[in-house]
C-alpha cells in the first residue's frame, strides 16, 4: 500500500515523507478510493468540480501507477488524458485496441502504428526520424512522402494548322 500525502494524495516517494507533487513535507493520510473516469475537457479548469460530475469507468481500492499511458478496463482499452490528486481521479479516453506489432500505416498526419494516436501538425516534423507516442510509449519511426503529380489543360489552342 502507497504512502499518501495529507496535502494532494499523491504518494510519498520514500521516508522522507515529501510529497511527490508539490515538494511540501507532507503527512501520511489514510488510504482513499481512486477512480478512473471518462475525459470531459469541459471541467478540466473547473475549479468547483466533484467526482459526482464524471462519468465512473472504475473505482480502485487504492491508487496505481503505470508507464505505458494505455490502461485496459473490462476489455476496453484507455488513454490518460489527465490526473487530478485532489479528487483521486484519473481521466481516460476509449481508444482502439493497440496492435502490439510492427505495421505501417499511411495518413495525412503520423499516426502511431500501435495505438492509433494521431500527431498533429506533423508537417513540423523534419521528413523523417523517431518520436515517442505520449499515448502508449511506443518509439515511431515517419518517413514524409512526396508525391507530384501535373494536371494540364489547354489555355489557348493554336488552330493556325497549314495544310500543304
Amino acid at each position: 500500500m502507497n504512502k499518501l500525502s495529507n496535502c494532494c494524495s499523491y504518494p510519498i516517494k520514500d521516508e522522507t515523507d515529501i510529497c511527490g507533487m508539490c515538494g511540501e513535507h507532507c503527512e501520511e493520510q489514510e488510504q482513499k478510493i481512486f477512480y478512473i473516469v471518462k475525459w470531459d475537457v469541459s471541467l478540466i479548469c473547473e475549479s468547483s468540480k466533484t467526482i459526482d460530475d464524471f462519468e465512473i469507468i472504475k473505482e480502485l481500492d487504492e491508487g496505481i501507477e503505470f508507464e505505458s499511458g494505455i490502461l485496459k478496463i473490462d476489455d476496453k482499452f484507455y488513454k490518460l488524458c489527465h490526473q487530478d490528486f485532489k479528487l483521486n481521479i484519473l481521466s481516460v479516453e476509449e481508444i482502439k485496441e493497440p496492435l502490439f506489432k510492427e505495421t505501417s500505416h499511411s495518413d495525412d498526419e503520423i499516426v502511431c502504428p500501435n495505438c492509433s494516436s494521431e500527431f498533429s501538425d506533423s508537417w513540423d516534423y523534419s521528413d523523417s526520424g523517431t518520436i515517442e507516442c505520449d499515448t502508449c510509449g511506443s518509439h515511431v519511426f515517419y518517413e514524409r512522402e512526396l508525391s507530384v503529380s501535373y494536371n494540364s489543360s489547354v489555355a489557348v489552342a493554336n488552330k493556325n494548322i497549314k495544310e500543304i
